[in-house]
C-alpha cells in the first residue's frame, strides 16, 4: 500500500489471496467495532478496499462507500464480485490519497484494514494527518494492522501501538478502542485494532457558531443576518465557491450581499420591524436604492435572475451598499474567542472589496461573474462545512436569537409568530412549465428514469433532487419522465443504482434540450456551476462532469438530511 513493491506483491498473489479474503465475512471480521458504525446512513471511506468484501458489507447497511484500492487486479475483480451502486471505486493509496482528497468529502467512518503495516514511519505520520483531516466531527477512524511476521515476500513494517496513540493525541483524536485480535480465517497471526474519534469538544466550528449566535454582544441583527446568508449559500448553492484552500473558501461578495438583502427585505420594507435600537438611527444600507426594492419580489432575489432598467440600477447599488455594511460591521466585529476587533488576525471572516466606479447599470444578471465584481468573502473551511452539514440545526438557533433581538427593538406586544413569519426564507416556487414546453418543442420521447416511451398525456417533469427537500428549479434538475414513474418516485431521492442506470439518458436529455441551443446552454452551465459542488473552477463543465457533481450532491443530501431513497418498483 503506497509503494510499488507492495502493489507488486498483491498483483502477483491476487489469484491466491482473493478467494482467501472472500472466505470471511465483513461483519465477523469487524465484530469488535461494528457497534460504533453510524445508526443512520453514513458516508464511509475504505482505504485498501481489496476485494470489496468490507465495502459490500457496509453498503448493505445503507451507507455510501468510497472504496480506494490501488491494485488493478483486486479492484477489477471487486467490481465483478460486489456490484452495489453505492460503492464508489477509485484508484488511490496512502500516503497521498490524491483522488480521494479531490472528492472533497468528509467521512463518518474511515476504515483501513490490513493497510497500516505497509507504510513506513514517515508515511504513517503524513497519512495520519491527512486521514484526521478527512473525518467529520464525531467521525471515527478504524485502523487494523498485522503484528508479527509477514507472508513470504510481503513488504511490511512493525508498528508499535504507542506510535498511533501519540499521533492521535497530536491531531486531537480520542482513542475509543485499543485491543488485539485473532485472525478471522484461523491463521497464526495477531492483529491490532484501534478506533479513534474526532470529538466536537468545544474547539470546533459548532461551538464557535453557537457563541456568535447566542453569547456574542450585538448592537443590531447584522451578525445573525451574515451567518444566515452564509448558511443559505452553503446549504443551497455549494457551487458558488470560487476557490478553496486548506484554510478558507472564497465566495463572491455580491452573492453574500444578495442573500443579506433577501433576509432584510421582508423584515424592513414589508413589515417595518426595526433591526437595531431606535437611538441608533437607520441601518447603514437603508438608503434610496434599498428602499426602491419594495416592489421587487423576494423570490427574485436569487442567482439566475435578470433585471433591467431602473430596477437593475437600484439593485446593483443596493448590493454595493450592503457589501460596504458587511465589510465594515459584522465581518469586522465577528472575532475569534478572546480577541478584540482591533487585534491583528482577530476576524473570523476575511473580506476583499473591489472598487466600483459610479455608473448607470442598465442590465444586471445575477450570475457568478457579476456577483464577483463586488469582491470576495472568505469563510474558514471548518465553518463553511458546518454551515452546510448542520443547516437544519443552526438556522432555528439563528432565528430564535433574531426574534429575541427584534423583541427588544420593537413593540413587546408583537407576537413571536409574526417575527418568524417575516423571517421565513422564500425559496423559489415549484415550476416545470418551461421544461415541459421544451420537451414538446424538441420532441423528446422517452422517460429518463426507465427509457420507456412517453405517450401523449403521460409526460411529467421530475425534480431529480426532490424539490421538497432542496428547492431548485434549475434546468439540470428537471427531467422528463412518465407521470406514473414521477408519482412512484414522489419526494424521494434517487438511489445510487437508479442514477447509474439513468446516467446516459439524463446526459442525452441535457444535450438535446440545452447544449444544442446556445440560448439555453449558457444559462444551463451557470445554473449548474453555482448550485452543484466542484464545478466553479471549470471554464465550461462537460455533461459528464455536471453529472458527477449531481451524484455528489445526491450523496450530500442523503447523508445530511437522511432522505429516503427511491428504487423503481418492479
Amino acid at each position: 500500500m503506497g509503494t510499488s513493491s507492495t502493489n507488486a506483491f498483491y498483483t502477483q498473489n491476487a489469484a491466491k489471496l482473493i478467494p482467501q479474503y472472500e472466505s470471511a465475512s465483513g461483519e465477523v471480521v469487524h465484530k469488535d467495532w461494528k457497534h460504533l458504525l453510524p445508526s443512520t446512513k453514513g458516508l464511509i471511506l475504505e482505504i485498501g478496499a481489496g476485494t470489496g468484501r468490507d465495502a459490500s458489507w457496509l453498503a448493505s447497511l445503507g451507507h455510501e462507500v468510497v472504496a480506494a484500492e490501488p491494485c488493478d487486479a483486486f479492484r477489477e475483480e471487486a467490481k465483478k464480485l460486489h456490484r452495489e451502486a453505492s460503492i464508489h471505486w477509485t484508484n488511490d493509496s496512502l500516503p497521498e490519497l490524491k483522488e480521494v482528497r479531490q472528492l472533497d468529502f468528509h467521512y463518518d467512518v474511515i476504515l483501513l484494514s490490513a493497510v497500516w503495516m505497509h507504510l513506513n514511519e514517515a508515511d504513517r505520520k503524513r497519512a495520519f494527518r491527512i486521514l484526521s483531516g478527512l473525518l467529520r466531527r464525531n467521525g471515527i477512524l478504524v485502523i487494523i494492522y498485522k503484528r508479527g511476521e509477514p507472508r513470504p515476500g510481503q513488504p511490511m513494517h512493525q508498528v508499535p501501538p504507542e506510535e498511533l496513540c501519540h499521533l492521535a493525541r497530536k491531531h486531537g483524536l480520542e482513542v475509543l478502542l485499543d485491543r488485539k485480535q485473532t485472525d478471522a480465517s484461523g491463521r497464526e497471526c495477531t492483529w491490532q485494532l484501534f478506533v479513534f474519534r474526532l470529538p466536537d469538544d468545544g474547539t470546533g466550528a459548532l461551538p464557535l457558531l453557537r457563541h456568535i449566535i447566542v453569547n456574542d454582544r450585538k448592537s443590531a441583527t447584522y451578525k445573525l443576518a451574515l451567518l444566515r446568508s452564509l448558511l443559505r449559500i452553503a446549504d443551497g448553492n455549494p457551487g458558488a465557491v470560487l476557490s478553496r484552500d486548506s484554510n478558507y473558501v472564497e465566495l463572491p461578495f455580491g452573492l453574500v450581499a444578495l442573500y443579506w438583502l433577501k433576509c432584510f427585505k421582508p423584515l424592513v420594507l414589508d413589515k417595518e420591524f426595526r433591526q437595531l435600537p431606535e437611538a441608533n438611527g437607520r441601518m447603514g444600507f437603508d438608503g434610496p436604492a434599498f428602499r426602491s426594492l419594495a416592489e421587487v419580489s423576494p423570490y427574485d432575489l436569487r442567482p439566475g435572475m435578470l433585471f433591467a432598467g431602473k430596477t437593475a440600477d437600484n439593485l446593483f447599488w443596493a448590493i454595493k451598499s450592503v457589501r460596504d455594511t458587511i465589510h465594515k460591521m459584522p465581518a469586522h466585529f465577528i472575532t475569534w474567542p478572546n480577541m478584540r476587533a482591533r487585534d491583528e488576525g482577530a476576524q473570523v471572516f476575511r473580506t476583499e472589496v473591489n472598487p466600483i466606479r459610479k455608473q448607470n447599470v442598465q442590465s444586471l444578471e445575477l450570475n457568478p461573474e457579476s456577483l464577483s465584481r463586488f469582491g470576495s468573502f472568505y469563510v474558514p473551511v471548518h465553518i463553511w462545512e458546518s454551515l452546510g452539514h448542520y443547516a437544519t440545526w443552526i438556522e432555528p438557533v439563528i432565528l430564535q436569537a433574531w426574534c429575541d433581538l427584534m423583541r427588544n427593538y420593537n413593540s413587546p406586544a408583537i407576537a413571536t409568530e409574526r417575527y418568524l413569519e417575516a423571517l421565513g426564507w422564500l425559496d423559489p416556487q415549484r415550476q416545470t412549465g418551461e421544461v415541459s414546453s421544451r420537451v414538446k418543442t424538441i420532441h423528446f420521447r422517452h422517460c429518463v428514469w426507465t427509457g420507456d416511451p412517453i405517450t401523449k398525456g403521460s409526460l411529467a417533469i421530475d425534480h431529480c433532487l426532490p424539490f421538497k427537500h432542496w428547492p431548485n428549479n434549475d434546468l439540470w434538475n428537471l427531467l422528463p419522465t412518465k407521470s406514473s414513474v414521477n408519482s412512484n418516485k414522489s419526494d424521494k431521492l434517487p438511489s445510487a443504482r437508479m442514477m447509474e442506470l439513468a446516467a446516459s439518458r439524463i446526459m442525452d436529455w441535457w444535450d438535446s434540450a440545452w447544449f444544442s441551443d446556445g440560448r439555453f446552454k449558457q444559462r444551463f452551465l451557470w445554473e449548474a456551476t453555482i448550485a452543484l459542488p466542484g464545478l466553479g473552477s471549470l471554464k465550461e463543465p462537460s455533461p459528464d462532469g455536471i453529472f458527477r457533481a449531481l451524484q455528489k450532491q445526491r450523496i450530500e443530501l442523503k447523508i445530511n438530511q437522511q432522505l429516503s431513497e427511491w428504487e423503481r418498483s418492479a
